[in-house]
């Protein structure tokens, strides 16, 4: 909670102010629902779920609600751990007029803790057209600190909220930039105060309370796989699924048989896993 706060003093603290802030307490149990519940105004919009909607229902639900219950152009997105410097939305702003809103998404210069790059998004294969703007093409993206228009919203629907966790802001920002492209912009400079940085350690080595949740990683990897890449991709995401799996039985030091599964269950999922667009008005 202490982070949450630290996030909206620097939202709250911009040169370019907010019109609105909407908060998405995805059923904490920490005592954010009793926080929240005493800064709720016009202005902040508190949506409390009665349930564990996980990362991707919780940007999903956000965005939804910021639809119905603002007249904004834009949505600024982020994790609560996110600490944008003071002028990042304006810098963010500045760059959607430069290009005259003809961008899929713009993502901010995101550091970890230590000031060191983090959360790393993949680079595009023009990234350097604009690079003396300041601007970096992009195919991907987190929701670490992200713009992304109404009419965006509007056009593509909303994130996958059967997602749960993991690669829901990767597949949402290759939707996104297939309207148009996607940008960092260096100047929208954001910390993400992560207990760790960057991404998991992997399912071989990761510790066995975190082993369930890999599941959701395999079938939402393969999913924009089979969706968005080739058919030589795809198969070489199923030979780089089954080599995890063979590396699990051959090199974890715990929980060797659980963790296979997970890997073969969660590429099986991937097959037929079919998530449905929600759209918006």
């Amino acid at each position: 909670m202490e982070l949450l706060k630290e996030c909206l003093e620097a939202i709250n603290g911009q040169t370019r102010t907010v019109d609105y802030v909407l908060i998405v307490n995805n059923c904490s149990t920490d005592g954010t629902k009793e926080y929240l519940s005493s800064i709720a105004s016009e202005s902040n919009i508190i949506y409390n779920s009665p349930t564990n909607m996980g990362g991707a229902g919780g940007f999903s639900k956000g965005i939804k609600i910021a639809t119905e219950r603002t007249n904004c152009d834009y949505f600024w997105i982020m994790d609560d751990d996110t600490i944008p410097s003071s002028n990042c939305l304006e810098a963010l702003l500045s760059h959607a007029t430069e290009l005259n809103n003809k961008f899929g998404f713009l993502a901010s210069n995101v550091r970890w803790k230590d000031g060191t790059p983090t959360n790393l998004p993949m680079i595009g294969s023009d990234w350097s057209i604009k690079v003396s703007s300041g601007l970096i093409e992009l195919q991907t993206a987190s929701f670490v600190s992200l713009l992304v228009q109404r009419q965006s919203v509007r056009s593509l629907g909303l994130p996958y909220k059967e997602f749960f966790i993991w690669d829901d802001d990767a597949e949402y920002t290759m939707r996104l930039g297939q309207i148009n492209p996607g940008y960092m912009c260096a100047d929208a400079l954001v910390t993400h105060k992560s207990t760790a940085k960057g991404v998991a350690t992997g399912i071989v080595h990761d510790v066995p309370e975190r082993i369930k949740r890999y599941f959701y990683l395999y079938r939402n990897d393969f999913f924009i796989q089979k969706s968005y890449g080739s058919r030589a991709k795809v198969i070489r995401t199923i030979l780089h699924d089954l080599t995890d799996a063979m590396r699990c039985l051959l090199l974890a030091k715990t929980n060797r048989i659980q963790r296979f599964r997970i890997v073969l269950k969660g590429l099986f999922a991937g097959l037929f896993f079919k998530p449905v667009r929600e759209e918006v008005d």
